[in-house]
């Protein structure tokens, strides 16, 4: 494996060797340019796989249920952007932090919005925040780009799966 951190999530009872090694596969041949702003979406489309279960593969490799809060694979982030001028206003790592008030945008044009009430403006992405482990030997396959949607913060099935580890944890 190219992320043997990646064992302990094969232990979730939706999990598999097959999908855990894919999900392995697909996160070692993702570009440094690439990893800050992985999107769940395009290793779903890539693999062809249930969404759902794909959503849940990214949950886990950030979950704390399952790495100690200084050592997930995965960092999760919150990319809000205005609804007005669609800049991004802020980027957050913690949903909690996302504000439930009216903000305001930089352009002076925008009216101020509440991120909280545009969750189809709240654009979900995960970070890599180690490299994979690469022997001599291994000759790692490019997967095809293939340009999808970002997830974002209205997506439903994704606040069941990562909303679902956080009362876990007593969130």
């Amino acid at each position: 494996m190219y992320f043997p951190k990646l064992e302990i999530i094969k232990t979730n009872k939706y999990m598999n060797d097959y999908l855990v090694n894919k999900f392995d596969s697909w996160l070692a041949t993702q570009s440094e340019m690439y990893s800050d702003y992985l999107n769940p979406f395009s290793f779903i489309q890539e693999s062809n796989i249930d969404k759902k279960l794909g959503l849940l593969v990214f949950a886990l490799a950030a979950s704390e249920e399952y790495f100690t809060a200084t050592d997930p694979l995965l960092k999760i982030k919150y990319l809000v952007d205005c609804p007005n001028c669609l800049n991004n206003y802020k980027t957050y790592f913690d949903r909690k932090e996302i504000p439930n008030t009216y903000v305001g945008c930089e352009t002076e044009e925008c009216d101020d919005f509440n991120p909280s009430q545009h969750p189809e403006r709240i654009n979900i992405f995960f970070e890599r925040l180690e490299k994979p482990i690469i022997k001599d030997d291994d000759a790692l396959q490019i997967y095809e780009k293939v340009d999808v949607s970002p997830l974002t913060y209205a997506d439903e099935d994704f606040e069941k799966c990562m909303w679902k580890l956080e009362e876990k944890k007593g969130l």
